[in-house]
């Protein structure tokens, strides 16, 4: 089967914070009172009616566990690390994200019923703790991105902001691109395939057919948040958008937003305008269309002369 594809469209995104929360539980042991002499007993009953036994209270349900896991099963890749972290199997859980994926609160519940079940392997006496080993570095997440070969960027895997990411993220990346002629040819093929990538960068494929009506992209709704895009939430409240803007027409959110200020663009496709001749006209800047009108009209009465004022570069 295919994978589920993590995400589409990449910019401040790929400065995702990825954390693990380890959950504590707390176990409280009951101690039995002992059991009173024969003759206190015959004393007790003498003086007084015998007490009735107070009522135990019902053990806490706990919640089942799965015996078998699912090779089938859709896991995030944020639910996978936190089930290497917890020390479970994500599979075994049972799936409440979209389209029937393994999310992050699936396998804290997992763990949880693990570390309550009666089937738990009984906890050895307590021995004195030895000295504590270094820690063993923790295993990167690895993630494989497609993206578009650029001429600035001689390998995306040895760039210096790959190499910032790998190092703060813990990740191992490795990239799939494709031209600009074909890299739509390119990503059609590797979507048809099994090898699918976990993201897509810098470029927009068919979210429409991908994501909402097969699945393959999977939405990005549960990582929306404060915890997980602290930067990206501000950058887009920072430029006047709302999250709404990415939601496709099922109201999900597929991809996230390349906000990038165009300075090329906004150097060009502009009116420059020709001052020597507005001084000679004794004319300010036009800021209208009456002004620039009206600054026509009073230009000399060449006609080559009339049209040189303004000039478009576009």
């Amino acid at each position: 089967m295919k994978k589920r594809l993590l995400a589409a469209g990449l910019a401040g995104a790929m400065a995702l914070s990825l954390t693990a929360c380890g959950a504590k539980e707390e176990t409280a042991a009951t101690t039995a009172a002992p059991a009173a002499t024969e003759a206190a007993k015959e004393a007790a009953t003498e003086a007084a009616p015998a007490a009735s036994a107070a009522p135990v209270a019902a053990a806490a349900p706990v919640a089942a566990v799965a015996t078998t896991a699912n090779p089938d099963a859709k896991v995030s890749p944020r639910a996978k690390m936190i089930a290497e972290t917890l020390g479970v199997d994500p599979t075994q859980a049972a799936p409440t994200g979209p389209y029937g994926r393994v999310i992050e609160r699936d396998v804290r519940v997992l763990a949880q019923a693990q570390a309550l079940s009666p089937a738990a392997a009984p906890v050895a006496e307590a021995a004195p703790a030895p000295a504590a080993a270094p820690a063993a570095p923790a295993e990167k997440a690895e993630l494989t991105i497609f993206t578009m070969s650029m001429p600035n960027v001689e390998d995306f895997e040895t760039n210096d902001f790959t190499k910032y990411l790998e190092e703060t993220l813990n990740l191992d990346l490795t990239f799939v691109t494709g031209t600009r002629d074909d890299w739509k040819d390119k990503l059609n093929m590797i979507m048809n395939s099994d090898d699918i990538p976990d993201i897509i960068f810098g470029v927009s494929p068919d979210i429409a057919r991908l994501g909402v009506k097969e699945g393959i992209i999977i939405p990005l709704d549960e990582y929306m948040t404060e915890e997980y895009v602290p930067n990206y939430i501000k950058l887009m409240n920072d430029n006047g958008f709302s999250l709404d803007v990415c939601r496709e027409t099922d109201g999900q959110i597929y991809s996230m937003a390349n906000i990038n200020d165009c300075y090329h663009c906004k150097y060009a496709r502009k009116m420059w305008v020709n001052t020597e001749y507005l001084e000679k006209m004794g004319k300010e800047v036009p800021t209208t269309t009456e002004e620039l009108s009206s600054s026509k009209e009073s230009s000399p009465t060449s006609p080559l002369i009339a049209y040189l004022p303004l000039l478009m570069i576009s």
